[in-house]
């Protein structure tokens, strides 16, 4: 009896290790088959999946030989060579000014009335006073000569004295101490940059009164960087345009280069006058913009649109075997639609004109060609 249940517990736990083993090898072929068959099949999913695409539009780039001009901005100033000083011929008192700051004046316009001061005016009365005393000393001594009571050289000494004495008259009478009252006229057409007296004003002589610029003297001092000064030489010509007038548009051309780099605005000078048929319609001190032109180059130009820029440049995206490529460029000249560039880009090459921002180099496009 015992040993009969000994073999049926014997049989029983043999069948539960077979069923335990063929177990654990099903999970194991589970394990190792199930994932092989999962990647095969995202493989295959993958594969199946076609690249992505972007649609651009794109025009071939042309060259062409374009007009170079560099932009710069500068003030309508007076030209230092071209300014007046009206000054006080002798001391006097400053009875009426007549102008004031940014006048424009007319040659021989009344600009200042001076009274004459005491002093000057006895100046002059002494200084008649001798000539009347030399001529009198001559013209005694001319008769003792004839009588050989006077020399040859106090004759001499009498002449020198009398022409000393009416050389100080001149020149009283120059700076019109003779007179009671004088007005100071405009010697030019011009526009008082400066009054530097009032009426009432007690002044010496050759005192400053007024600092006028001649309207023929009028310039533009326009700055560039010094690489582009190399460039502009006498005669180059500019195109001046009023900043807040449009319209107003001024061909001129540049006079002189400077050679330094101008301390306040750390650019170079380039002076440009402005002729007095043109200078009549101008303001002191008003912006112009300089167009200065530099010759003609070569170039490539493509649409403002296909220009992009980021931190390391200026570049385009150019298509080819469907594939956008960047292209570095250098811009030459911006104009109101399109650029003018040189650089990794060739005449005839597909030039991306829209969807550019989305393009990524080497990325896979359709291209949606464009009209010229």
């Amino acid at each position: 009896m015992g040993d009969a249940h000994h073999a049926r517990f014997a049989a029983r736990a043999r069948g539960t290790m077979r069923r335990t083993r063929v177990g654990r090898l099903a999970f194991v072929l589970a394990m190792v088959v199930l994932p092989a068959l999962g990647r095969a099949d995202t493989d295959a999913d993958v594969e199946s999946i076609p690249e992505a695409q972007v649609v651009v539009t794109t025009i071939p780039a042309t060259a062409r030989q374009v007009a170079r001009e560099v932009t710069s901005y500068g003030v309508v100033e007076p030209d230092p060579n071209a300014t007046d000083v009206v000054a006080l011929p002798r001391a006097g008192v400053i009875r009426k000014v007549l102008v004031r700051l940014g006048e424009r004046v007319s040659a021989g316009q009344a600009l200042v009335e001076l009274d004459t001061a005491p002093g000057a005016t006895m100046q002059y009365e002494q200084a008649r006073a001798a000539v009347k005393y030399a001529e009198e000393q001559l013209a005694r001594l001319q008769r003792m000569a004839e009588t050989r009571l006077a020399t040859r050289e106090q004759v001499a000494q009498a002449q020198r004295d009398l022409a000393d004495a009416q050389a100080t008259e001149r020149s009283l009478r120059t700076v019109g101490a003779n007179a009671t009252q004088q007005t100071l006229r405009a010697p030019k057409d011009a526009i008082v940059t400066a009054v530097l007296v009032n009426a009432g004003d007690r002044s010496a002589a050759d005192t400053a009164a007024l600092n006028l610029a001649a309207v023929d003297g009028l310039i533009v001092r326009l700055g560039v960087e010094p690489g582009i000064a190399r460039e502009i030489v006498a005669g180059t010509n500019v195109k001046l345009v009023s900043v807040f007038d449009s319209g107003r548009v001024i061909e001129a051309a540049a006079k002189r280069v400077h050679a330094m780099l101008n301390p306040t605005t750390r650019l170079v000078d380039v002076i440009v006058p402005i002729a007095v048929e043109d200078a009549a319609a101008l303001t002191l001190g008003s912006q112009m913009r300089g167009s200065i032109s530099l010759g003609a180059i070569d170039a490539i130009i493509v649409p403002k649109s296909a220009l992009l820029r980021d931190e390391s440049g200026d570049y385009v995206f150019v298509v080819a075997s469907d594939k956008a490529h960047r292209a570095d460029v250098e811009v030459l000249l911006e104009r109101q639609s399109d650029v003018a560039i040189q650089g990794e880009v060739a005449a005839g090459d597909a030039v991306v004109v829209a969807g550019g921002y989305q393009l990524s180099d080497g990325m896979r496009v359709a291209s949606d060609h464009g009209a010229r």
